[in-house]
C-alpha cells in the first residue's frame, strides 16, 4: 500500500509537471505572437572611400552630414604624386592608398597633420608590421617569392585594380525584435582574397565637433576574413534596432560600411589613428572604405545587387593564338588585333597593351614590368586584364622574351564583372618596335547566358 501510494503521488506530481509546462509554453507561444518583429534588407553600393561613388554622393544623410564623404583610394601614378578619381576608369586601373583632404577639412585636423601621409602606394604593396615591436614594416610579395623562414603574403597576392574593387556585393539583413534589439548577418562577395574585413557603424553624435564618427558595430572584434575566393559572412546582434526605414531620419545611427586593411591588420576599436604620436594612420593609408550601407536619409546611388558566390561561377576557356601588336617606342602601348578562341569562338580583337610600370632591371638580368591588356571585340564588348610581367634576354640584344602571368580583371557589357586566370608567352623586338604575344587561360563569370556569352 505505500508503495501504491508512493507511486500515486509521483504520478500527480510529474502531471503537475507537465501542465506547468505545457501553460509555460502556450503563454510564451502567444507573447511571441504580439512581438513585434520588423526585416530589411538592404544592398550595398560599392564605394571609393565613405559615401563616395566616384565623386557622387551615395546617400544624402539627415542634418550636418547631408552628401558629406571621402575617398580613399587613388588611380597609382609611375611618375608623381597619386591621381584622385573622380570618374570611371578602365577596370585595369592600379588603385593606390589615397589620403583625401576633404577628411581632415571637414572633421577639422589642420593642413599640417597630413603633411607626411602615404599616398599613391599600390594597395598590394601597404607596409605590413613584420617585428615584435611593431614598428618595422614592409611591403611584401607572394609567400611563394620568398624563402623558408620569409615574411610573405597567402596566395592569391596580385595587385588590386579598380575592377578587383568595384566587383564586391554585399548584402545585409536586419531583424529587429520588439524594438529593442537585432540581429544583423552580413553576406559577401567579390572582396579582396584573404583580408581583414571590418563592419563600422556610422552615427552622428550629440555634443561632439565631428558631425560623424564611426564604430565597431556589433562589439569587437567585428572583423572577418574574407575566403580565398573573396566569399564572407558575418552575424551580429546588437542591443538596439537600428533604423528599420529609410524615412527614420530622427535616428542617429545612419550607415553601415564595410573597411578593408592592407596591412592586415583589424584595427581593434578604432579604425584609424590619426592622433597617434609615434604612428598616426589615416583613413586610405591602411584602412580603405569598400561598400557602403545607408540607413536612412536619401539614396542616390542604388545597391549593386545580389550577392553571388564567386567560386560556383561558370568559366570558359581562353587561348590567344597570335597578335599583331605594334609600338611606337620600347615603353609605348603595343597596338594590333589578336586571333583569340573564346569557348571555342574565333574573334579578331582591337588588343592594346600598356605599361603601368616600364620594364625595370632585376638582379638575375630579367626585366619586370606591369601592364595592361585590352581587348575591344566588334558588338562592343570589352575584356581587360592586368599582366605582371618578365622580359627575358635572348643573344640578340633587342629581343626578349615574354613571360608573364595575367589576371582578367573585368571589363563592359558581357564582360563587366568577369575574372580569371591568364598566361602569356611570345617576344618583343625592340628594334623593329613589334610583339607577338601568345597565351592561354579562362574566363569566368556569375551567368553563363549573359555574362559569358559567345561574341
Amino acid at each position: 500500500m505505500k508503495y501504491r501510494s508512493m507511486l500515486s503521488i509521483k504520478c500527480r506530481i510529474n502531471h503537475l509537471m507537465v501542465g506547468s509546462l505545457a501553460l509555460a509554453t502556450s503563454v510564451l507561444f502567444a507573447a511571441n505572437a504580439y512581438a513585434e518583429i520588423q526585416t530589411r534588407t538592404i544592398f550595398a553600393s560599392t564605394t571609393t572611400g565613405w559615401n563616395k561613388n566616384f565623386a557622387s554622393p551615395i546617400a544624402k544623410y539627415p542634418g550636418d552630414v547631408g552628401i558629406f564623404g571621402f575617398r580613399t583610394i587613388g588611380q597609382y601614378n609611375p611618375n608623381g604624386n597619386v591621381i584622385p578619381i573622380t570618374g570611371p576608369l578602365p577596370d585595369s586601373t592600379l588603385i593606390s592608398t589615397f589620403v583625401d583632404p576633404e577628411w581632415a577639412e571637414r572633421l577639422g585636423f589642420p593642413p599640417e597633420a597630413l603633411a607626411n601621409v602615404k599616398n599613391n602606394i599600390p594597395l598590394r604593396e601597404v607596409p605590413v608590421r613584420i617585428d615584435a615591436g611593431g614598428f618595422n614594416k614592409k611591403a611584401l610579395s607572394e609567400l611563394a617569392n620568398q624563402g623558408q623562414m620569409g615574411f610573405g603574403l597567402a596566395s592569391p597576392a596580385y595587385p588590386i585594380t579598380l575592377g578587383d574593387w568595384l566587383r564586391a556585393r554585399g548584402r545585409i539583413d536586419i531583424t529587429c525584435f520588439d524594438h529593442k534589439y537585432a540581429h544583423i548577418k552580413g553576406t559577401f562577395s567579390g572582396l579582396v582574397p584573404n583580408h581583414i574585413y571590418t563592419f563600422r557603424e556610422w552615427f552622428r553624435p550629440n555634443g561632439s565637433q565631428f558631425i560623424v564618427v564611426p564604430g565597431v558595430l556589433g562589439g569587437a572584434p567585428a572583423s572577418f576574413i574574407a575566403d580565398k575566393y573573396g566569399n564572407g559572412e558575418y552575424f551580429i546582434k546588437l542591443p538596439s534596432c537600428p533604423p528599420m526605414s529609410a524615412d527614420n531620419v530622427d535616428h542617429p545611427f545612419i550607415a553601415i560600411a564595410i573597411t578593408v586593411s592592407f596591412a592586415h591588420e583589424s584595427g581593434g576599436l578604432v579604425p584609424v589613428l590619426p592622433l597617434h604620436p609615434t604612428d598616426p594612420s589615416f583613413p586610405g593609408e591602411r584602412a580603405f572604405g569598400q561598400l557602403h550601407f545607408p540607413l536612412n536619409g536619401e539614396r542616390i546611388v542604388p545597391g549593386a545587387g545580389p550577392v553571388s558566390d564567386i567560386r560556383d561561377w561558370p568559366c570558359k576557356h581562353v587561348r590567344m593564338l597570335d597578335s599583331d601588336l605594334v609600338m611606337e617606342s620600347p615603353t609605348a602601348p603595343a597596338i594590333g588585333r589578336a586571333k583569340v578562341l573564346i569557348g571555342g569562338a574565333l574573334m579578331r580583337p582591337k588588343t592594346e597593351v600598356a605599361f603601368v610600370r616600364p620594364p625595370q632591371p632585376r638582379v638575375d638580368g630579367t626585366l619586370g614590368f606591369l601592364a595592361t591588356l585590352r581587348y575591344e571585340f566588334e558588338n562592343d564588348d570589352v575584356l581587360e586584364g592586368l599582366i605582371e610581367g618578365t622580359f627575358i634576354p635572348t643573344d640578340d640584344p633587342y629581343v626578349v622574351k615574354n613571360r608573364s602571368k595575367a589576371r582578367f580583371v573585368g571589363g563592359a557589357n558581357a564582360y563587366d564583372t568577369a575574372i580569371g586566370d591568364f598566361r602569356l608567352g611570345g617576344k618583343a623586338n625592340f628594334e623593329t618596335l613589334v610583339a607577338n604575344l601568345t597565351g592561354k587561360g579562362e574566363v569566368c563569370g556569375p551567368r553563363e547566358d549573359d555574362m559569358l556569352s559567345s561574341n
